[in-house]
Formats: C-alpha cells, structure tokens, sequence
C-alpha cells in the first residue's frame, strides 16, 4: 500500500528506505536503528533547506 501511496506524490522529493530485519513499527534492531538514522537524515535536509 505505501508504494502505491508514495507514486502519487509529486510536489516534493520522496525517499524510500527499507529497513533490515523490521516490522510495521519497528522496535527491533537493525531497523530502530536505521530508521532513527533515516529521520535524522530527513531532518538534517529540512534544516539545509529552512536555513
């Protein structure tokens, strides 16, 4: 459902990351950890973009 979900948006970029070993809501690890990475990532573009 997310894929079909994220090929409708067009306004602004878009970025997918699988995460390893992860459920729907991941609380397990590898995928914690490269989710909180993936949102830290997200925010540092946010913050280039805003300052």
């Amino acid at each position: 459902m997310s894929e079909l979900f994220l090929r409708r948006i067009r306004h602004v970029p878009v970025r997918k990351v699988m995460l390893d070993n992860a459920g729907h809501y991941p609380l397990e690890l590898p995928g914690l950890d490269q989710m909180v990475e993936a949102i830290r990532d997200f925010l540092d573009d946010v913050m280039r973009v805003e300052g």
